[in-house]
């Protein structure tokens, strides 16, 4: 059985269906949404906001990567302003060693508090348009197996609940009562807690911002035929997720409930800085000191992820002409993508 991440409009709308049994097998739906909020809330960082699509009841799903190569050649109609912007964006330009080789564009992305619309000005569309390739993390339109999920996110012996104090996992079940089921958090694993909470307070507290750039750019490129070229599959997402440990995750998560304004000033702070276009001040941002204290280990298997994108990334920067749209913190970070281009000879410049 195969589930596709395409539809999470519709799963939005509908409650988490109830399973029997704590560790009994999931209803496709269930899995399905668990998955999507998992890979958005834990990818670049632990905090993505779900993405919400609007759709019709009856329309197909979105076309493949491969599928959209040949989608017909239209004029693509441009983002529309926002009413803010960063003041400067952070894009850059990246030149291979080869000088015959055309140069390539890179955007990056917040995972939350940031729209596109924000990010990427009318002045630069022209460079998504026209890239060959747009390089994304994920295939957020690609399909898993149920059982390989399950097996990454249920648990094999007691219950969500074991890894909290009773009075934190009381205000969990409670403050997520309408989007996940409590059998659903008694039967996963904390990674499975603390990415809706995450989406929850996201969504909450910057509404004007309530969905994650990346799929933004996703559904952008998808739907004006660009070629899409992600560089991990949603099951790959999961694994590095649930490579954590479930005590660090669940200490987070503890740490949110019991302390909500560490991840309020988390996610303002993100969006603050973001928009202000300053480098320094972003990369201030991801070392949140509370976080990082009750679990650095699952923070380093987060942040290792993007060396293993480094080669892949070359190859389509040595054709030339491709866009890459990753999260700041992989392109930017300490022994980040652009320190190792660097280090191999890439020029790299940010465009004003």
């Amino acid at each position: 059985m195969r589930v596709e991440l395409s539809r999470e409009c519709k799963l939005a709308k509908r409650p988490p269906p109830p399973l029997a049994e704590p560790h009994a097998v999931w209803h496709p739906a269930g899995m399905r949404r668990f998955l999507i909020v998992a890979l958005l809330a834990g990818c670049p960082s632990p905090s993505h906001p779900v993405p919400v699509y609007e759709s019709d009841e009856g329309s197909s799903a979105p076309t493949s990567s491969t599928a959209s190569t040949n989608a017909a050649n239209t004029a693509p109609e441009p983002l529309l302003p926002a009413p803010t912007s960063v003041a400067r964006p952070f894009f850059y330009e990246i030149r291979a060693t080869r000088p015959d080789v055309p140069p390539s564009y890179a955007l990056a992305t917040l995972g939350r508090g940031a729209r596109l619309d924000e990010a990427l000005p009318t002045r630069l569309h022209d460079r998504l348009h026209a890239a060959r390739v747009v390089v994304v993390p994920t295939d957020l339109g690609g399909d898993v197996l149920v059982g390989d999920a399950q097996r990454v996110g249920l648990l094999r012996r007691g219950t969500g609940s074991d890894f909290y104090p009773p009075l934190v996992w009381q205000s969990l079940t409670h403050e997520l009562r309408e989007s996940v089921s409590l059998d659903q958090l008694r039967a996963t694993r904390p990674f499975l807690h603390f990415a809706p909470l995450a989406v929850h307070r996201a969504r909450t507290l910057l509404p004007e911002a309530p969905n994650s750039m990346d799929t933004e750019l996703f559904a952008y490129a998808r739907e004006r035929g660009l070629s899409l070229r992600p560089l991990g599959s949603p099951i790959d997402e999961l694994r590095m997720l649930g490579a954590a440990s479930d005590r660090e995750v669940a200490a987070l998560v503890t740490l949110w409930i019991q302390r909500p304004e560490v991840l309020e000033r988390d996610l303002r702070g993100m969006r603050e800085a973001y928009l202000s276009g300053d480098e320094a001040r972003m990369l201030e941002e991801f070392a949140d000191p509370d976080e990082r204290a009750v679990a650095p280990s699952f923070y380093r298997t987060v942040e290792r992820r993007p060396s293993t994108w480094v080669r892949p990334i070359r190859r389509e920067l040595d054709e030339g002409n491709a866009f890459l749209a990753l999260p700041f913190r992989a392109l930017l970070g300490p022994d980040g993508i652009f320190e190792k281009l660097r280090a191999a000879g890439y020029a790299i410049t940010r465009v004003e």
